[in-house]
């Protein structure tokens, strides 16, 4: 799969010539993702790592769309974590065992609402339900990957979900601006975006793995 896509940009009008003194035009042709070569079949886990500013969620888009791939899922206020797939014995197991791979296993949190969760317990919150829901998706998309989390605890949480992940041959892309999961996670498919000059690749996963 050969991704060719641009977006043009108009800049403000420059009053002052910064435009002239640093090059630009006022009219920028963003092409980051030019001549980028991905397999058509999606592996099981792909890892984005870009910059900001480098066109990580825009490449995600593109991706969600060439790989039928749905975003994150978000479970509704009111729900209580240990019941994030139903209330019966069985899904309350199943639910415990999730929110402890995403590192929400302090039992309080087990009988929490998520509205009155931490941003952050938020997100890994909406992880698990996202990994619980129907595998029968053919993927998801997980931007700002642990982006929030002291980088220790996300390494740590990194490493139980790619557990997760291919234990129960579930299909992920996970986007961050951190490279310092990429060990951790392990991925098939490793993309690197940089911001200037604006480009993506692919990076041999061997040749940057300790």
């Amino acid at each position: 799969m050969r991704i060719d896509k641009q977006f043009k940009i108009t800049f403000a009008a420059d009053n002052f010539g910064l435009l002239d003194a640093f090059g630009l035009e006022q009219e920028h042709i963003f092409e980051p993702f030019k001549d980028l070569e991905l397999p058509d079949v999606p592996p099981l886990i792909t890892h984005i790592v870009g910059e900001s500013g480098s066109g990580k969620t825009q490449l995600c888009n593109i991706l969600s769309y060439q790989w039928g791939f749905r975003p994150m899922l978000i479970p509704d206020n009111d729900v209580i974590m240990c019941e994030l797939m139903g209330n019966s014995k069985e899904q309350v197991d199943n639910s415990i065992y999730y929110l402890n791979y995403v590192g929400l296993s302090d039992a309080r949190l087990y009988y929490t609402q998520f509205k009155y969760l931490s941003d952050s317990q938020k997100f890994r919150a909406c992880i698990a339900y996202t990994l619980l829901s129907k595998t029968d998706e053919k993927g998801f998309i997980i931007d700002e990957f642990l982006s929030t989390l002291d980088r220790e605890t996300a390494k740590s949480i990194a490493f139980l979900i790619q557990k997760l992940v291919r234990k129960k041959n579930i299909k992920v892309i996970l986007a961050t601006a951190h490279d310092d999961l990429i060990e951790y996670l392990n991925p098939d498919l490793l993309i690197r975006g940089y911001a200037f000059p604006e480009r993506f690749e692919v990076v041999n996963t061997l040749s940057v793995l300790p």
